[in-house]
Parts: structure tokens; sequence; C-alpha cells
């Protein structure tokens, strides 16, 4: 992509390189009157400041988004091309995050924080156009590289609320942050960036002088002279109130993460969070500080302040620390379901009262994405009137139930990532960990469909042990009533035929389609040279669900819809 980019001549080249007529470049650029390229708003800072946001209009945040593409590929060519080299920045980069910038600072006897002021205000259009002529890896003729700060900036900065302005300002600080690389690795320190934060650490019995030393101003440090030239050389400015030191003997924190030992979420945030978590399960509601707050709200005393979901600022919490743990737990997911931590303990706590008990909608789970994809698509084209269902709207038909994701972090974090084997243990879970939970405002219920074979008997002989209700293969009835508010559903019979699958419910002629030659296989195992699978069957029958006949699925549908009817009444 590099090389493409090089060998644009004008605008036209890098209109079409970027995928839009020239037409359609020249008239987002220069034809949309300035104050209508943006949206500009400002939102509160925790500290207590505000921080200005100009939200692109469509069209150009299209074509900025588009040039954040073309610019993360040539960085990629660049990295190739370059070999291996050390990681000075963090921020805004794909496959890194705030773990991987406190992960260069971790176990330190001292660590410097410090702070550029005014960060995306640093760069001007002239630095943007400049670097992208004279950076010996792009070198652009000058039509191209006004061009792309035309895209880039406004106001004669990079605008704050721009997809590609953090990624520009990562490349144009490249320059210094090699260079602090260079200063401070001869002083035996460490340094990284985390877009406007920087962290400087070393394991030194005395902190390098000339980085900074210990004095009498509010923060305790003073940054040296030399330090100060090389950030006012760079084009930018340090913050003095936000220069802190964290000595080996108290909390250390990289963009707020603990590092004395190795990158984790500070106590007392973790603390908090798992305080909410078990007054919201045991009494239906908790207070979190940061709702009150008016961090991340907007400056216009004449706007309503956002209505913030309090299960959503806690979600966010625990995901937050969900993302960090993980980076230290190397166990494979099956261990860590086998064996849980008391942190994955208490999100599968949060997961099941979210999910089965104040859940908005019905629940269904299902064995295999396969089956979402037949039972949505029967949804969508049945005949019969299934209330609980769907709803016929201006727009189309709307599904009412919601289907459970099977690969996504509740789904592992509950066992539920596919299986009649994991249905097995989420329904010995359920019998014992649910009579622990405030459940006064219940209102949907949990439907689990599962195939009426071999595998799903060890389902219903958990649901026999746990429950103590007997379901068998051979009864007629799809629809059982483990407990109140959930349900088993298993896929009918088919005539004589009692032990069936949701494939079963599939046309003949369905079953019995060749893709590229090869046939369909119910195995979990088969030769793939032969056979293609469940899940490439429901591909095809979900890319042609207008010609498929989902009458088979009658069945299955109006059993969905009498339990979710019965939950109701």
């Amino acid at each position: 992509m590099l090389s493409d980019l090089k060998a644009c001549q004008d605008r036209k080249g890098l209109a079409i390189l970027l995928g839009v007529s020239p037409k359609e470049f020249a008239y987002t650029l220069f034809h949309i009157p300035g104050d209508q390229k943006y949206e500009s708003f400002c939102v509160s800072k925790k500290n207590g400041g505000t921080r200005n946001i100009l939200a692109p209009v469509p069209r150009l945040k299209w074509l900025q988004r588009r040039l954040l593409e073309i610019l993360y590929q040539c960085a990629e060519d660049i990295s190739v091309s370059a070999g291996e080299s050390p990681n000075l920045h963090f921020g805004f980069r794909p496959q890194f995050n705030i773990y991987e910038n406190a992960f260069v600072h971790r176990r330190r006897r001292f660590v410097l924080n410090l702070d550029i002021v005014d960060y995306f205000d640093q760069f001007n259009f002239g630095r943007v156009q400049g670097f992208f002529l004279k950076d010996k890896n792009f070198e652009l003729v000058p039509a191209v590289a006004t061009a792309i700060a035309q895209i880039a900036c406004f106001d004669n900065k990079l605008p704050q609320g721009s997809p590609c302005s953090p990624h520009i300002a990562n490349l144009v600080s490249q320059f210094f942050d090699n260079r602090m690389a260079r200063f401070l690795r001869s002083r035996r320190c460490s340094y990284s960036r985390y877009a406007d934060d920087i962290t400087i650490s070393t394991n030194l019995r005395v902190f390098p002088s000339d980085v900074a030393e210990a004095s009498d101003s509010p923060q305790g440090w003073q940054i040296s002279p030399i330090l100060t030239d090389i950030f006012q050389r760079s084009g930018f400015a340090i913050n003095d109130t936000k220069v802190r030191m964290g000595v080996f003997h108290s909390r250390q924190t990289v963009t707020g993460l603990t590092v004395n030992k190795h990158p984790n979420i500070s106590r007392d945030f973790y603390l908090n969070s798992r305080a909410m978590c078990n007054s919201l399960i045991k009494s239906g509601s908790f207070i979190v500080q940061d709702i009150s707050g008016s961090f991340g709200n907007s400056c216009n005393p004449d706007l309503p302040p956002p209505i913030k979901s309090p299960l959503m600022v806690l979600e966010g919490r625990l995901s937050h620390i969900h993302n960090i743990k993980e980076k230290n737990d190397g166990r494979d997911l099956k261990y860590k379901q086998a064996s849980p931590t008391q942190f994955w303990k208490l999100l599968r706590k949060f997961y099941q009262y979210k999910y089965f008990v104040i859940n908005d909608y019905p629940l269904i789970i299902t064995e295999g994405p396969s089956d979402i994809f037949y039972l949505k698509s029967a949804i969508r084209n049945t005949k019969l009137l299934v209330p609980n269902l769907y709803a016929d709207e201006k727009g189309g038909r709307r599904i009412l139930p919601q289907f459970f994701n099977l690969s996504n972090l509740p789904s592992k974090v509950l066992a539920l990532n596919g299986g009649a084997g994991n249905i097995k243990k989420f329904i010995h879970q359920y019998s014992i960990e649910m009579r622990n939970f405030f459940t006064l405002n219940r209102t949907n219920p949990v439907v689990m469909v599962v195939d009426n074979d071999s595998g799903g008997e060890d389902v219903f002989g958990q649901i026999k042990k746990s429950f103590g209700l007997s379901v068998k293969t051979s009864d007629k009835d799809c629809m059982v009533k483990v407990s109140d508010y959930l349900y088993l559903i298993k896929t009918p019979h088919i005539g004589p035929q009692d032990k069936t699958s949701v494939e079963d419910m599939l046309p003949s002629a369905v079953r019995g389609v060749a893709l590229n030659g090869k046939t369909f296989s119910t195995a979990s195992k088969f030769d793939t040279s032969k056979h293609f699978g469940k899940v490439a069957l429901a591909s095809y029958v979900h890319a042609n669900s207008g010609s498929v006949d989902f009458s088979g699925f009658d069945p299955l549908l109006l059993a969905l819809d009498r339990a979710i009817a019965d939950s109701k009444s």
C-alpha cells in the first residue's frame, strides 16, 4: 500500500486510491462550507476540565476512515521493511492497549508519569503536510501531501473526533519518540507513550538527575532542562501539574494500571466493582459514583446530561477488569471454566443475572450457531401466527426473542459456547446458583433448544437430577417447563422417527444438496474432502432462505411460542 500511495501524483490519484471519484473528493474537501464539516461539542474531563470534540459529518468521516485504513497498511509495510523495532507508542494502534504500555514499566524502582499539554492541538496543517512531504518513508509529492493534510486537519489542527487524527499524530510523533528513547536509553531508563501520556521508569538506585530530580514543587519532582528542551524542540510542552513519580514502596500506576508487580487493576477499583455487583445480585440495585458525576457529560448547560444505564456502567467496569486480568492468566479456556478465579466467578454471577434474571426479552439458548441460523430463518419465513416470536412492521419482520451469542465473552464465562454438554452444565449451575439471586422483577423466560437425540438425553438426565422432571426422547410434546421461567424445547418427532435434530426439520432436498462436490455429514468428525458440516449447511440455508421450505420447523416454532406465552401467564 505504501508504494501505491507514493505512486499518486495528484489529488485525482489519491481520490482513486481512497475509493472515491475525483469529483466527490473535491466536493467533500472544497465545496462543503468549513462550518458544516464538523459538529462541535465539548465534554467534561475527569480532572474537572473540558475537552472540545469535533465530529466530522458522515461524508468526511468516511473519507477519513478510508485514509486511516491506508495509513495503517502503510505503517505495516514500513514495519516489515524496517524489521523488528522496539514499540515506543501504544495508543490507538491495533493489537496494543494500556496493558502493553504499562507492561514496559512493571517492577521498577521509579516510575515517572508526564503529560503533554494540548497534544492534538500541536499538529497544525503545516506540520502534517511537512511530515508526508519530508519523512523518508513517505516523501509524497506536494499535491498529495497537501490533500492528506486537508482531509485530516480543521481550523489548522488535528481535530479530536476525527478517526484519523490519533494515527497521524502517532506518525508525526515518531521522531520525538525516537529522540526520547535514545536520550533515556543512555541513562538506563525505559520510555513509552500512550497518546499524550508519557512514562519513564528505571531500576537505578538513584533516579537520573538530568531526567528529573526531587524538588519542593507541589508535585515533588522537577523535570530537567535537558528533557524539557527535547519536548520543546519537538513542538511539545510538559504539563507541570501532572508530573507524578511513583516509587517501589508505594502504588505505581501507568495509564490507570498498577505496575508494582505486573499490570493490574487498582485494588480500590476492583473492590468497588465487586461491591456493586454483589449488591445488584442480592438486592436488584446498586450505587456507583461515576453515574452521578459529570465526567463525559456535555459542557453545554442547556443540554440535558445523557442517561447512563447503571447496568452498562457496571458491565463496562467488569469488562475492563477482565481485559486486564485475562492478560495475566495464560490458561486455556477449558481450564478457566473448570477452575475459575474469584473474579471469573464474580463475572459469571453478573452475566447470569443479566441474561437469565433481568433479560429484556425471552432468551433462546441453542446447541450451536447453525441452530440460530435455522430458527431465525424459519421465524422470518413462517406463515404461522406466533405472536411471541415475531412482529410484522413497516420495515419488515422483527424477531422478538433474543438468541444467546455463542462466541462472545459471556458465552465463554458462562460455559455456553456450544454443545449439548455445555447446556447440561448450565442446567446444573442454574439449579444451584439462581436461588441466590434477587428475582422479584423477573419477566422473561430462558428457553433451551436441544436435539432430541443421544446428546439431548444427557441434557434430559441432568434435568431429572437437578429438577426431578422426567424427560424422554419418546415424549411427543416438544415443550417442557423445567422451572419458573426456564423451559426446554426438544426437536419434534418426524413420523415414527423420535430421535431427531434441527437439521431434520429441513427439506430432504436441502439436506442432500451438494456444495463444491461435497455432501452434508451430521458426524462431528468427517472426511472434509468428501463432506461438509453443519455450519456450511447453515450458511447455505441462510443465503437461500427465500427459496427454502421451512414448514418442517412449524412444530418447533409453535412450541417456542407456547413456552413464552406460558411464562407470561
